[in-house]
This record gives C-alpha cells, structure tokens and sequence, in this order.
C-alpha cells in the first residue's frame, strides 16, 4: 500500500516462495509474476528478473532463501535502472549476511515470524 501498488500492477517474484507473497500481491489488486529460480542455487536471478519486466511492473521481490542471500546488488540495480521498487522477503534468511551486512538492512524488507521460520512469535510479521 505505501509503494501504490494496486490493480493493473504487476510484481516480480520467484516461483519458489511462500503463499503469502502471492496473497498480499494479489489483495492489492495486482498481479503476481512467477519467475523461475536457479536450479543451483535456488534463487531467482537478476537475468530472470530483467526479462519478466514489463511497462506494468511495479516492485521487485527477491526472496532470500534457506538462510542464503539472493543477489541483491544486482537486483536494486535492476530495480532502480527501471524505477521499480525491490522489498527484500528476508523471512526465511534472518540474521543472514549479505557483503558484511545483514539482508533487509538497506532499503525494504518482508520478515515473518511464523511458526514455521527461525524465528518465532506464534503468528506474523514486520
């Protein structure tokens, strides 16, 4: 809501996430992209990203996965080359290291605190 993302929006995030992402995205109005992740690494590429861009594309959001960072550099980038916001999914990744700094540091980010994640609070997030 406070990056205006609504209906006719599209939002960039990896097929390999959790319901959530897709349900905020979609409770805005917008539409959720899928994009491949890396079958190494498990983690969505810049080079995947930049080619699911579209005139409608409104944010950007990189999931952190398995307590490993994405490429975020690369992918703000991305995002600023393109005026496109970039939100951090941190959830499954917190106290996770990215360059020296912990990811969700800089810039927006998504943390949850399910019961599923390494931190808990029964339900949740920030």
């Amino acid at each position: 809501m406070a990056l205006e993302i609504g209906k006719g929006d599209e939002v960039i995030t990896p097929s390999l996430t959790w319901v959530s992402t897709l349900n905020m995205i979609s409770l805005l109005g917008a539409t959720p992209v899928m994009v491949d992740v890396d079958r190494d690494t498990l983690m969505v590429t810049p080079e995947a990203i930049e080619a699911a861009i579209t005139p409608r594309t409104k944010a950007i959001i990189p999931v952190h996965y398995a307590g490993a960072p994405a490429d975020i550099d690369a992918i703000r980038a991305i995002g600023e080359r393109y005026g496109i916001a970039v939100i951090e999914d941190a959830a499954h990744a917190v106290g996770t290291y990215y360059k020296g700094r912990h990811i969700g540091a800089k810039g927006t980010a998504i943390f949850s605190f399910h019961a599923i994640k390494n931190i808990t609070c029964a339900e949740g997030g920030q």
